[in-house]
């Protein structure tokens, strides 16, 4: 297995490309991470997590209602897109060993990004609700969130009438 993370082209350039790597091993599955896919405008810039969540719409969505966009406090992009490449690594295991040859798997920062929006991207495609920033709120699910108590702050999610009853149980309303 070799994972790369060049801009495209680059590993072609070095002989470290998929098409030069194969010859040496036959059955290798080859795993190229980018920030914007190998084609189209921005396949050859560079991808920041920072600029990724901006893009995407990572940052259109965090922070409250009525605050500036914030990113997230961790490179989601980054992480999301590593467990993109280590599904498709291991389904290129998969593969190698059923057909006997090798296999170029790629992922995006970008498209790993794009996908894991799922539930906003759902309620726009499937509803035309066009996403907003909710702060610690579920665009779906009530009771979801972080709540003021007198000394602290609770976390909840009632996601089913049987756990909001529970919830209600718990808390003595």
């Amino acid at each position: 297995m070799l994972v790369e993370n060049f801009i495209p082209g680059t590993a072609d350039r070095l002989n470290l490309g998929f098409n030069s790597i194969i010859k040496v091993n036959p059955k290798i599955v080859y795993c190229s991470i980018s920030g914007y896919g190998d084609v189209g405008p921005k396949a050859h810039y560079p991808a920041f997590d920072q600029i990724i969540q901006g893009e995407a719409g990572f940052m259109h969505l965090t922070g409250g209602k009525d605050t500036e966009p914030y990113k997230m406090g961790f490179a989601i992009s980054d992480l999301v897109t590593g467990l993109n490449a280590a599904t498709a690594i291991l389904g290129g295991l998969y593969f190698v060993k059923n057909n006997n040859k090798g296999i170029h798997v790629k992922t995006s920062l970008l498209e790993s990004a794009v996908a894991s929006l799922i539930n906003q991207a759902s309620n726009h495609l499937n509803g035309g609700k066009n996403p907003t920033r909710i702060g610690n709120n579920h665009p779906n699910i009530v009771p979801y969130g972080v709540f003021k108590c007198a000394d602290y702050y609770i976390s909840m999610g009632g996601g089913t009438d049987k756990k909001f009853l529970l919830l209600c149980e718990v808390l003595g309303i």
